[in-house]
């Protein structure tokens, strides 16, 4: 019986003993961080790492010691990177469309089109320019046209616009006639039909440069025709057979440009007198002298002149627009036009 008690006795402090370290060291730990993890993340028993500026729980800061692991994957480009290819400009520059302002046009339009080798300005390049400058009454002042090497021999699609790269071997680069074309805008309204198109590539191909286009005057005939004339279809193949034109050389520059200029004073007679927010800028100023290289004469990628029509179309006299009545060239119903259709927003 007192060998039981004694047992018991010995048990009751080691058991007392025991707890007392294991609080001892569980008390010595207060306050010291838990050691980093094998993949040197903290234990989750642990306080968050701070955010770093950006706001992002690990982009800011990383664990002492470390540096940062190589990535196989490519960098991501940044808006601030530099670029293969530059970019348009930021808008501040370009052009500006009639409307009420303190300018008025000036009698001298300069006429353009470009042949380009696809739609993008930022991967495609300018392959063929052309510009007529005329007055108002559409008597014409100056004619200048050339195809342009864009330095990496692709020309889109041949079976559209006619250009093989054959041609464009012996042609000047856009930086070697830049300032050619600039000094025929000079002083004048920019006209183009679908004129953005034209607006993103020029200033794109002066941006790579390093040429900004200041603010300047222009007209869309597309525009014009889409607001005043009421047709199903505002293409430049519509907007010429309703002045009964017929476009000679279709998808060339100074085909187009023909085209443009055969109605253009009718057109301008329906739009009213012109008036803009800014003035004829002053141009920069770049090397001029170089000769052009204009297409051949009826050369379409080797084939005959090309010659556009359109079904008949009833003839367009200069009757203001609130006289016309508008048919919606997406579904057909007057009223509206294709920019208000309620199709176009229709899921």
């Amino acid at each position: 019986m007192e060998l039981l008690l004694v047992l018991a006795g010995i048990a009751i402090v080691w058991f007392l003993v025991s707890a007392s370290g294991s609080g001892s060291r569980s008390s010595s730990t207060r306050g010291v961080s838990q050691p980093q993890a094998s993949d040197g993340h903290r234990s989750s028993t642990t306080r968050p790492r701070p955010v770093g500026p950006s706001g992002g729980g690990g982009s800011g800061t990383r664990p002492p010691g470390r540096a940062p692991a190589p990535s196989s994957r490519p960098t991501t480009r940044s808006s601030g990177s530099p670029q293969a290819v530059p970019r348009v400009p930021a808008r501040g520059g370009g052009f500006v469309y009639a409307a009420p302002g303190p300018f008025r046009d000036q009698g001298s339009f300069a006429i353009c089109d470009f042949e380009t080798s696809g739609f993008s300005p930022q991967r495609h390049r300018v392959l063929e320019i052309a510009v007529v400058r005329v007055r108002a009454d559409g008597s014409v002042e100056d004619r200048w046209t050339t195809l342009v090497d864009p330095g990496n021999g692709d020309v889109g699609p041949t079976h559209v616009h006619g250009i093989r790269w054959s041609d464009l071997r012996p042609a000047p680069r856009f930086a070697e006639i830049a300032g050619e074309f600039l000094t025929r805008l000079e002083g004048a309204v920019f006209v183009a039909h679908n004129a953005s198109f034209e607006e993103g590539f020029l200033m794109a191909e002066l941006s790579r440069l390093g040429v900004s286009l200041p603010s300047m005057p222009a007209v869309c005939t597309f525009r014009t025709a889409q607001t005043r004339l009421g047709l199903p279809r505002n293409r430049l193949a519509d907007v010429a057979a309703a002045y009964g034109i017929t476009i000679k050389d279709a998808h060339t520059a100074m085909g187009d440009v023909d085209a443009i200029r055969g109605f253009l004073p009718r057109l301008l007679s329906v739009a009213g007198p012109l008036t803009f927010p800014v003035g004829l800028p002053t141009l920069p100023r770049l090397p001029t002298g170089h000769a052009p290289h204009p297409r051949r004469s009826g050369a379409l990628s080797g084939s005959a002149t090309r010659t556009v029509t359109t079904a008949p179309r009833p003839q367009v006299s200069a009757v203001p627009a609130a006289g016309r009545t508008y048919r919606c060239g997406l579904c057909g119903a007057q009223g509206h036009n294709r920019r208000t259709c309620p199709r176009r927003y229709a899921a």
